[in-house]
């Protein structure tokens, strides 16, 4: 399971959001076997919530505090199996483009003109169980490089949408 935990005295909670990483691949599976048999068969799960900074604890520490600012915070639990290093990949991905979806859906609904109405001022948190070994570089590559550069080396596709090495 996974749990985020704040202080209500220094955020309020806007949204929160569950991640059900094998409904997530059952409606974008697209008909590949690969997604329906090695991915939608895992119950993990990742969590969200969408939070804004109070901003009575900037008091005296910022000249000029934003009129809302936003902040998403995420843990997610993948799978075990060391065997299926393709499925935390793809399961890592899945929940980074929800994490985005949120983050756009979220900025949509702000003021037109303030900070936070632009999706990449609302910083994301994310933490997670990825389940992976010392020796899981290909996976650990893949996702940091994802992070840094949008694309993962050494892939091929199983589905439009997601990628695996």
């Amino acid at each position: 399971g996974c749990a985020i935990f704040f202080k209500t005295e220094k955020f309020t909670l806007v949204q929160k959001h569950t991640v059900e990483f094998n409904q997530v691949a059952m409606a974008n599976s697209e008909g590949s076997e690969v997604m329906l048999n090695r991915v939608m068969t895992k119950d993990n799960i990742g969590v969200a919530v969408l939070l804004e900074v109070n901003k009575d604890i900037f008091v005296g520490g910022m000249k000029q505090f934003p009129e809302k600012q936003l902040l998403l915070v995420s843990n997610a639990h993948m799978h075990w199996d060391p065997e299926y290093s393709d499925v935390k990949l793809i399961q890592t991905m899945m929940f980074i483009s929800e994490l985005k979806s949120i983050v756009e859906k979220a900025s949509s609904f702000v003021k037109s003109g303030s900070p936070a109405s632009d999706p990449s001022s609302i910083p994301i948190v994310l933490c997670a169980d990825l389940n992976s070994l010392p020796d899981s570089g290909k996976t650990v590559q893949g996702i940091t490089s994802s992070f840094t550069t949008g694309w993962i080396p050494n892939t091929t596709i199983i589905s439009p949408k997601y990628l695996v090495l």
